[in-house]
């Protein structure tokens, strides 16, 4: 995997920093260089001048949710195919079903930290 992964990046914006530095820390080990955005605000003013090979993003976010900035990604030509991975605590069928009528390639609950890490690696695959 981590020749796969070498040179590639990945955005991680969350806004629980205990959450996202866990999400960083396995990204890193599976071999990707990361940026980290802690709400969609900031995670879209770090696209201006980035391009990602994958994003993972929060859905429940202050200033900018993470459904919003999703919307706001497929809009934008540049981020119409980048591969997003949601994360969430919630397990509500409608959060699930919005976030995958905008074309994400997983979804990982933050209350199952022990998958966390091969449910990473499998949604990076071929990133």
């Amino acid at each position: 995997m981590e020749s796969q992964a070498a040179g590639k990046h990945v955005l991680v914006v969350d806004d629980s920093p205990f959450v996202r530095k866990l999400v960083c820390l396995i990204v890193k080990e599976l071999g990707y260089q990361v940026l980290e955005a802690a709400d969609g605000v900031q995670a879209l003013s770090i696209l201006q001048f980035n391009l990602p090979d994958a994003i993972i993003l929060d859905v429940a976010m202050p200033n900018k949710g993470g459904v919003e900035t999703l919307k706001e990604l497929r809009a934008d030509f540049r981020f119409r195919t980048t591969p997003v991975i949601m994360l969430t605590a919630e397990k509500g069928q409608t959060t699930v079903a919005e976030v995958a009528a905008l074309q994400v390639r997983g979804y990982i609950l933050k209350d199952q930290p022990r998958e966390m890490k091969a449910r990473l690696q499998k949604f990076l695959e071929g990133v």
